[in-house]
């Protein structure tokens, strides 16, 4: 997929995700959490956490061994690897190539609410 490719993940209302207009169906669970996880936090997330909120408590599983599978099962499913960044312990979207409605309509709340407290 080329670099100027755009990831477009709707999160408020039905979740849609998109590449440059077209539907991706993510079809694993797991995969869909992990992907739904990275573009609501906005910034990169420990593995460890991850883990954490995927499978809590759950003493029976390997989840470091089952975190692996997902991220490269994810990059799999994803048009381009790269929308999906590693870096030691982090994880998370490349946000230059990204664009998640739930970013935007957080960004417009805050800008407003800075806004009308300048008039309280």
């Amino acid at each position: 997929m080329e670099e100027s490719s755009i990831l477009m993940i709707n999160l408020l209302g039905p979740v849609e995700i998109s590449v440059n207009g077209q539907p991706l169906v993510v079809k694993r669970k797991i995969e869909r959490a992990i992907l739904y996880l990275l573009a609501g936090k906005n910034s990169a997330i420990s593995r460890l956490t991850l883990m954490d909120l995927i499978w809590p408590n759950d003493d029976s599983t390997d989840t470091r061994a089952a975190l692996r599978t997902a991220l490269s099962r994810l990059r799999r499913a994803l048009p381009d690897p790269e929308f999906l960044l590693t870096d030691m312990d982090q994880v998370s979207l490349d946000l230059n190539r990204c664009h998640v409605d739930l970013n935007l309509f957080s960004n417009h709340y805050q800008s407003l609410k800075n806004l009308l407290s300048i008039y309280q």
